[in-house]
């Protein structure tokens, strides 16, 4: 059974040299994929924020703080390592650009009068 297996792969790996085929560079879909949390925790009164994805649209709301938890919300995102993700808020009138990071899969924002915060860290924010 073993020698099928690896005269499978010997097969295989011929024709992909033979046709020039090579799996060595992995294309967006390819590479392996991760979940990215972003957490929107202090001081957030309503603002509008938006989150793109390679220019794409994936996540619209309105954050709102809830004080019993010190926190408005969060938005898991599942992409591949090295994507590029921008986050729009509408006030204070700023965009956030992130690399998605395997080492660092949260991402904290907080407001504290009119300053925005970006915290990125490899352990899960708690709440109440």
């Amino acid at each position: 059974m073993a020698s099928r297996v690896f005269f499978g792969f010997g097969l295989f790996l011929i024709i992909s040299l033979a046709t020039g085929a090579s799996s060595v560079t992995a294309t967006t879909e390819e590479r392996s994929k991760m979940k990215l949390e972003l957490h929107f925790t202090e001081g957030f009164s309503g603002q509008q924020i938006s989150i793109h994805v390679n220019g794409r649209t994936v996540a619209e709301f309105s954050a709102l703080t809830r004080f019993q938890t010190g926190l408005a919300h969060i938005e898991v995102l599942d992409l591949p390592d090295g994507e590029e993700v921008v986050i729009d808020f509408s006030d204070p009138k700023t965009s956030v650009h992130l690399d998605v990071d395997a080492s660092h899969p949260f991402v904290t924002f907080a407001l504290e009068h009119g300053v925005l915060t970006t915290h990125k860290t490899n352990t899960r924010p708690g709440y109440l």
